[in-house]
């Protein structure tokens, strides 16, 4: 069994300026969102050995949406507007062996078991400053963007959220996802 993890693809926030972007998809949070240098950078998975079938990673998927748009809610207190709203389109695998080998010269790359509301499929892919030092918070950025194209590479996907043929916005975008293998 190979052992992987999934990275949901939602609308916007996958689609920075409009269009699908790596970055939109593989967007690395700084543990400090203050800092401009933080120790640690994270980005949320899902683990296929503990949600092993396609539809639970879209049902889960599609609840991360939906969470979303309620907190918009709660802090807002209206619906978000239709730019804003989160919409689940599909996820990309990413197995553990091809993670592996991204090599960061600033950081070391781990993933760590995060459960978050309950749902012990939860992990991040965090980015760890490492003992070698870097002179310029420029380098270390250029560093993270390096690793995140590297991952990108070893996605494969998309498996996209089976939609009815009246759903023409939500298949338009979903044919904007690169296929990767």
């Amino acid at each position: 069994m190979t052992h992987k993890v999934s990275r949901a693809v939602h609308f916007p926030q996958s689609f920075p300026k409009g269009a699908f972007a790596p970055e939109g998809l593989l967007n690395f949070m700084p543990s400090d969102r203050e800092s401009k240098d933080a120790d640690f950078y994270a980005v949320s998975v899902v683990c296929r050995c503990v949600m092993p079938s396609d539809g639970k990673v879209h049902e889960y998927g599609q609840k991360i949406a939906e969470k979303q748009n309620a907190a918009f809610f709660d802090r807002e207190g209206h619906a978000p507007p239709e730019e804003k709203k989160r919409t689940y389109l599909a996820y990309y695998d990413l197995a553990y062996a091809k993670l592996r080998e991204v090599v960061l010269d600033f950081y070391k790359i781990a993933v760590r078991a995060i459960p978050e509301d309950g749902e012990i499929a939860h992990l991040e892919i965090h980015f760890v400053r490492n003992e070698v030092e870097s002179d310029s918070p420029k380098r270390r950025r250029a560093d993270r963007g390096a690793a995140i194209s590297a991952i990108m590479d070893r996605l494969v996907g998309p498996y996209t959220l089976p939609v009815d043929a009246s759903e023409k916005e939500l298949r338009a975008r979903q044919a904007e996802l690169p296929v990767l293998r």
